[in-house]
This record gives structure tokens, C-alpha cells and sequence, in this order.
């Protein structure tokens, strides 16, 4: 099946659009990790600051798997459709 504006079959796009969003949720992942970890420096000693701040980087961490396990789902769904 062909898209008449982005000239691809669905596949196509879904695997881009895919890869770029997946490159995008990385990128954030990032990002927050290194907020976490600037948190967790300026905590100061303060466990509850402490514990937010790993509580922080581990909900990062789920939300990454939880990313690239679906990127995964489609790759798979993918191969079984072709």
C-alpha cells in the first residue's frame, strides 16, 4: 500500500517515524538523567532529596526500557506482517 503523499509504503514510515522517535525519547532520557544527577549533587546530604532523586533516575531508566521495548514491538510486528 502506497502513501500518495510520502510516496513509502506504510511500513516505511512507521519504522521512520519509529527511529526518529525513539532517537528523541533517548535524547530526553538523557537529559533528565543528568537533572536527576545534578539534583542528587545539590541534595546535599538530604535523604529525602536523596531519595526523589534516585527515585528519579529509575523512573527515567523504566521509561527508556518501556521505549525501546515498544520500538522493538514494532520491529517484530514488522517482520511477522512481511
Amino acid at each position: 500500500m502506497k502513501i500518495e503523499y510520502f510516496d513509502a509504503d506504510v511500513s516505511t514510515v512507521f519504522q521512520e517515524l519509529a527511529g526518529t522517535l525513539l532517537n528523541y525519547a533517548s535524547a530526553v532520557a538523557l537529559l533528565l538523567l543528568i537533572w536527576a544527577g545534578i539534583y542528587f549533587m545539590y541534595s546535599a546530604g538530604n535523604p529525602e532529596a536523596q531519595k526523589r532523586a534516585k527515585n528519579m533516575v529509575s523512573y527515567i531508566i523504566l521509561g527508556l526500557v518501556i521505549v525501546v521495548l515498544s520500538f522493538a514491538m514494532i520491529k517484530a510486528a514488522e517482520k511477522i506482517m512481511v
